[in-house]
């Protein structure tokens, strides 16, 4: 645990990687709906018993705008340091 340097998970991961990572699962569309974010929390190991595919869901739809459909990259970014501090990963 000590090799982490005070700093937090999301700060460890560069903003590219997870930029890249976003436009990877809005296959060509202006921004990540509910199932790709599901999808990505799927395929990327984010889901645990602490964090479950309906907490996706659920996170989403708290994280996104009703009118909305779509969540952008701030929104992503936003809803990854919520995921962290649901794992206990901050």
């Amino acid at each position: 645990q000590g090799r982490g340097g005070g700093r937090s998970v999301t700060e460890k991961v560069s903003k590219r990687s997870i930029g890249e990572t976003f436009q990877a699962f809005c296959a060509g569309q202006p921004g990540l709906d509910s199932k790709g974010f599901v999808k990505l929390c799927k395929r990327c190991c984010l889901l645990d018993g602490k964090f479950a595919a309906s907490d996706a869901r659920l996170l989403f739809s708290a994280t996104v705008p009703v009118s909305k459909a779509r969540m952008d990259l701030a929104t992503f970014e936003e809803a990854l340091a919520q995921v962290a501090a649901k794992r206990g990963l901050e």
